[in-house]
């Protein structure tokens, strides 16, 4: 195979070198693995004309006379909602969903964006793939260390405050209103 516009002694080169790529960064969390909708929009498939609706025939509750009515769909014949396309999954480590030949060495998380970085096992060919947060990712999973996911947990403590569900003290009772609108006072006892 010869790369199109390359001298064939660039393109041998290039073909005996294998690619070395840098260490991750271990201090900070590693995405393994990104969920996204659909990257391609599905084809309309044609759809053939729906069956008549089967029938079947009841007496009528008010005249006892005979009438159609549509019959009951089994279970097994309902389709669910097939609109829901299938969604893609793109792992650290694993072969890219629209290139087999290029396997996903890195992804990360810039803002809303996930990037991520696909090669070819000799180098040949990368790949640098954004998926918008506001368009179609679903989920994002990170691994990390014991400290790295001690510092992450505790900034989001900071950014987040957790609500304590146990108050010591008690919510006050609302007022009660009298008929004519006017608020009765509660004597202590």
């Amino acid at each position: 195979m010869t790369m199109p516009n390359v001298p064939p002694s660039v393109a041998a080169a290039a073909a005996a070198a294998q690619i070395e790529l840098p260490e991750p960064d271990y201090d900070y969390p590693i995405v393994t693995l990104v969920v996204s909708d659909p990257i391609f929009p599905m084809e309309a498939k044609p759809q053939p004309p729906p069956p008549p609706p089967q029938q079947q025939q009841v007496k009528c509750p008010h005249c006892q006379g005979a009438i159609l009515i549509p019959a009951p769909v089994p279970a097994s014949e309902v389709e669910l909602d097939s609109e829901d396309p299938k969604p893609l999954y793109w792992g650290l480590g694993r072969p890219h969903p629209f290139a087999p030949s290029l396997k996903i060495v890195r992804m990360h998380r810039l803002r809303e964006i996930v990037y991520i970085f696909s090669v070819t096992s000799d180098g040949q060919a990368c790949i640098i793939d954004e998926l918008s947060f506001e368009k179609s990712v679903r989920l994002v999973q990170k691994s990390m260390g014991v400290e790295v996911f001690a510092g992450e947990l505790s900034e989001a403590d900071e950014a987040a405050p957790i609500v304590c569900a146990y108050d010591d003290e008690p919510e006050p009772e609302p007022a009660k209103t009298e008929p004519n609108g006017a608020q009765s006072a509660s004597v202590p006892s």
